[in-house]
Order: structure tokens, then C-alpha cells, then sequence
């Protein structure tokens, strides 16, 4: 029996239950632990500064930038504002709730959900402006734009809201799998719509100003003869340009489709637990193990393969200037070159994984991890 399966099991085993695999990678590390990886920098990766935003953050808490500030919030019900350059605090309000997203951005606010089932509209100076109650808990950050604010709740629906006042516009519902991912990941809106990973394999492309589905298309089939073999959910946030949208499945696929019809471009069979990252040349993505793969973009032709940071239980990736990065579960951040995956800089974090990556510039980027810090890497 696999780790997955143990832990699956420990966990979930009814019917409809989701299965609570958060964090960086979901498996056990080696006894004793990931060895340490040798290798000769080509590079200089530092921590430029540091601010705490609160106690602790999970898997899908991604901070969010507009202009010169980034936004980031904590399951605690902290949100706050700090400077891109030098990390100073603009300001910090408590919800006075616990919430499970992290901060998306509407056209002009910010946006969070809860425990509880609501999506919360705040100003970019942290006032409340709305509240709209939803049928279950806020599955990831609520994304908005062209008038429409757009949310995924646990029990399989995603919903369409007024951006000025939260009201309820449209909803799209799929049946949920016997068993589900506890992490879905947030939607991603485009020109043509807004796409959408489900549960069970499928990407969607929606109408954003009614919910009619545009195109459905299959990253992953669900293969096997237990249920638990059966989870084929996908777990990326899709990547897109103006000619493709691209998602990872667990126990599936990695896949690229044409943006407008949704026809498949290629597909390579995958297992990832981690969103993907991706530029004009390549899809960047972590498989269960640790293994860090670039994929051809327009061919789905294998372009390297990094295996030396497996049993570290890996961020997603996220692609900065020419370098890749990623941290481990130890809060060690690693920069791997673009062109051939080598690797090229480390550096030490706050000891806790990263939740998720913001890129700032071709040079910089800032993450969150799991003890409720910002941290900003700047690289050389």
C-alpha cells in the first residue's frame, strides 16, 4: 500500500468525504529525513526582508500584489497591507473570524472567504464593503473582474456575485466524487471567461457574466478499482496565454488545451499535488515525490527533469525572471536554473513551507509560509 493510501485512509474513507491533504506536498519524508543537496551555486538568492502577517497560514493562503503593495491574509482572520520594497506595514484588520483563503483581488478589493461559508469584499484599505453568505465553506480566494466577483465552495459550486454588493448573479454546480482533495485550488479569469479545475479531472471555461459553460475539457480520466485510486482532482490553478490553458491533475495528467475551443494540445501522464507555473516556452511542475519537470509548451515534450529535491515534500513552483523556484517543507528555498532545471541557489526561510509564491519582478518575488510570514527573495 502506497503512503498516499495509508494516510488517505487515516484520514477519509466514507463516501463524500474530502481527503485533508493540505500543505507542500503531501507524503512522509524518508526516515531521517531529505539529505542535503550538493551542488556549486551559480547564483546569490537572498531574504530581503521579512514581516509577520499572522499566526499561522495554509496551503492556498498566496499573498496578492496590486501596484507597489502586497496583500495577504491568515486563517485567523488577519488581513494586511505591506510595501513591496522593504516589507513596511500599511495597515492590519482582524476579521474576527476564521478564514479559509487567502486574499483575490476584485477590480478595485480585495477578496476573502470563510469557515463559514461567506465571501468577504474589503477596499484596498482594508474597510469592510460587503459580505454574501454562500451554500459551504469558501473553497479558495474569490477572484473578480468586469463587474463580477467569482467563488468556489467546498460542496462542488462556484458562483458568480455582483462586484458592488455581493449579490448572487449565476451558479455553476458539478457533482463531487465519492472522494475529493481537501485543496481545490482558485479559478483563474481570462478574456474569453473564467476557468475552473474541478474535482474528478475536468477544467471548465465559464461565462463570467452568466455561468454558461463555454467549454469543458478532461486533464484527467479516474482510473482504478478503489475510490481512493479513483481521486483524479485537479490541483492547479490553470496557466494560460493568449493561445492555451493549461492544468495538473493528481493521479492524471499534465495538459494543455486551446484557449478558445478547449481541444486538447497535449497531455503526459502526471501525478502532481501542487498547482503548476508556467512561461511562453514551458509548464513547470512538481510530481508527487519532489521531482521538479519542465514540459515544451507548445509539445508537451519532456524539456528536463530535476530529481535531486525529492522527499522534501515541494512548493508549487513559480517562475522568476530565468530561475524556478521552490521550498521545502523545512522553509528552504531553492532557485533551479530555467533552461536545463539545474540547481543554483538556497537560502534559508523562517523553518516553515511556503503556502504560496507572488512573483514582484524578473529578479524578486515574496512568499507566505505556514508560520504567517511574508518573506521576499531577491535574486542575483
Amino acid at each position: 500500500m502506497t503512503r498516499f493510501r495509508r494516510f488517505a485512509i487515516a484520514v477519509a474513507c466514507a463516501a463524500g468525504a474530502s481527503i485533508a491533504l493540505g500543505g507542500c506536498g503531501w507524503f512522509s519524508s524518508k526516515r531521517g529525513g531529505p539529505q542535503p543537496v550538493q551542488f556549486t551555486p551559480t547564483a546569490q538568492l537572498a531574504a530581503a526582508w521579512r514581516a509577520n502577517v499572522g499566526k499561522k497560514a495554509n496551503t492556498g493562503f498566496v499573498p496578492a500584489l496590486r501596484g507597489d503593495v502586497i496583500y495577504a491574509a491568515t486563517p485567523d482572520g488577519e488581513v494586511a497591507a505591506h510595501k513591496s520594497a522593504g516589507g513596511q506595514g500599511l495597515w492590519r484588520v482582524s476579521l474576527g473570524e476564521r478564514l479559509s483563503s487567502g486574499v483575490g483581488l476584485g477590480e478595485n478589493s480585495l477578496l476573502v472567504g470563510t469557515l463559514k461559508g461567506q465571501v468577504v469584499a474589503l477596499d484596498l484599505n482594508g474597510k469592510v464593503l460587503w459580505r454574501s453568505q454562500l451554500s459551504s465553506e469558501v473553497a479558495a480566494a474569490p477572484q473578480g473582474a468586469e463587474g463580477v466577483v467569482v467563488a468556489r465552495t467546498t460542496d462542488g459550486r462556484l458562483f458568480g456575485l455582483e462586484a458592488d454588493s455581493g449579490k448572487r448573479r449565476w451558479v455553476f454546480q458539478r457533482a463531487l466524487p465519492a472522494l475529493t482533495l481537501r485543496y481545490q485550488p482558485t479559478v483563474r479569469i481570462v478574456p474569453a471567461g473564467v476557468l475552473a479545475g474541478l474535482p474528478g479531472g475536468k477544467l471548465v471555461l465559464l461565462n463570467l457574466s452568466n455561468g454558461e459553460v463555454g467549454w469543458e475539457a478532461t486533464v484527467a480520466l479516474p482510473r482504478g478499482s478503489t475510490e481512493l485510486e479513483r481521486v483524479a482532482d485537479v490541483v492547479s490553478v490553470p496557466v494560460v496565454d493568449e493561445e492555451r490553458a493549461c492544468a495538473v491533475a493528481f493521479q492524471g495528467r499534465v495538459a494543455c488545451f486551446e484557449l478558445q475551443s478547449g481541444n486538447v494540445v497535449w497531455g503526459r501522464d502526471f501525478s502532481s499535488s501542487v498547482t503548476l507555473a508556467a512561461d511562453e516556452r514551458a509548464v513547470y511542475v512538481v510530481d508527487e515525490k519532489g521531482a521538479v519537470s519542465a514540459f515544451s509548451k507548445p509539445t508537451g515534450a519532456s524539456v528536463w527533469r530535476q530529481d535531486k529535491l525529492q522527499e522534501r515534500q515541494l512548493s508549487a513552483p513559480a517562475v522568476v525572471g530565468n530561475r524556478i523556484l521552490v521550498g521545502d517543507e523545512k522553509g528552504v528555498t531553492f532557485a533551479l536554473a530555467k533552461d536545463d532545471g539545474a540547481l543554483a541557489a538556497q537560502v534559508s526561510g523562517d523553518g516553515s513551507a511556503l503556502t504560496g509564491v507572488s512573483v514582484l519582478s524578473e529578479r524578486s518575488a515574496v512568499a507566505q509560509t505556514r508560520n504567517g510570514n511574508l518573506i521576499a527573495f531577491a535574486m542575483n
